[in-house]
């Protein structure tokens, strides 16, 4: 799967593949069945709106795999899920396979955690 996010117009994060890799188990090729926006849940949060993005494995074991598009005043988030299914044991992650990419005019401010 993939997300691009624009603002007036312009791409601020181009298209760029977006993904989970589970150990031993890596996904398939994926198809959209569909979207829906989201109402916040929390008051707390800060205002949003919120998209839900039904992916699912085109073949195998047709795994479900939902992207959430969330866009605020100053930004813009994105979370990959893991459904629940039945299975044995516990689902490891083996790596991301996130990769951003942004447009060449792009300037970009960033802070270092510890």
């Amino acid at each position: 799967m993939a997300v691009r996010i624009r603002h007036d117009d312009h791409d601020v994060v181009a298209p760029s593949d977006v993904g989970l890799r589970p150990e031993g188990d890596a996904y398939g090729p994926m198809i959209i069945e569909g979207s829906e926006a989201v109402a916040s849940a929390n008051d707390d949060e800060a205002r949003h709106g919120e998209l839900l993005v039904r992916g699912r494995e085109l073949n195998g074991g047709k795994r479900a795999f939902p992207l959430r598009l969330r866009a605020y005043n100053q930004g813009a988030a994105f979370r990959l899920e893991i459904p629940a299914e039945p299975r044995k044991g516990e689902i490891r992650l083996s790596s991301e396979t996130t990769a951003l990419r942004f447009p060449r005019d792009t300037h970009a401010e960033g802070e270092t955690y510890r």
